[in-house]
């Protein structure tokens, strides 16, 4: 390209001499050292730009709300407390239920939805009935969304209309809302 505007000056020109030095310096080394020294300071600057917008958002807290909930996250993420807290609740729900007694199934059963619901609203999903947030809920892998609104129903049996529970159908809805709670990530 700077040969086709050299061709238009006189060779005895300013502008001339001033063209084929300039297309020497493209043609030569140096224009290729410097100009990896240009990108490379340009990265450089680039990197420690970026770095100071984040140490800025951070001291003028315009993220601290954002940051917060990723601290949260980051917290709970692993065996935390709140596992904990519901694998013994799973395993003290169990032992009730060992007892065989109508009494400890009913019971048995309204603590281990309770507790299914105390999971939805650690991950915010709360603000519905439960078969509402079960339909709604995309988590479910080892459980059903159907077999989790069965075990509601039956719940609802036993707490609204006191029917008499068959054990084994409160061992399987049980059974039920504890896949739902490993579903969950809470066991």
């Amino acid at each position: 390209m700077l040969e086709s505007i050299l061709n238009t000056f006189p060779e005895t020109t300013i502008e001339h001499r001033l063209i084929k030095s300039l297309a020497l310096f493209f043609d030569s080394t140096n224009w290729l050292i410097l100009s990896s020294f240009l990108k490379t300071v340009s990265l450089l600057v680039s990197f420690f730009l970026f770095g100071l917008t984040v140490y800025l958002f951070i001291k003028l807290k315009v993220l601290k709300g954002k940051i917060d909930k990723i601290k949260a996250v980051v917290k709970s993420s692993g065996p935390s407390q709140t596992a904990k807290k519901f694998t013994w609740q799973m395993k003290k729900i169990k032992k009730r239920l060992s007892t065989n007694s109508a009494e400890d199934d009913r019971l048995a059963l309204i603590e281990a939805e309770e507790l299914f619901r105390q999971a939805l609203e650690g991950l915010n999903i709360k603000g519905q009935p439960i078969p509402e947030l079960i339909r709604q809920t995309p988590l479910w892998r080892e459980v059903k969304p159907e077999e989790l609104l069965k075990a509601h129903d039956l719940r609802n049996q036993a707490v609204h209309y006191f029917s008499p529970l068959v054990h084994s159908e409160a061992e399987e809805a049980v059974e039920i809302y504890e896949k739902g709670l490993k579903d969950l990530g809470f066991l």
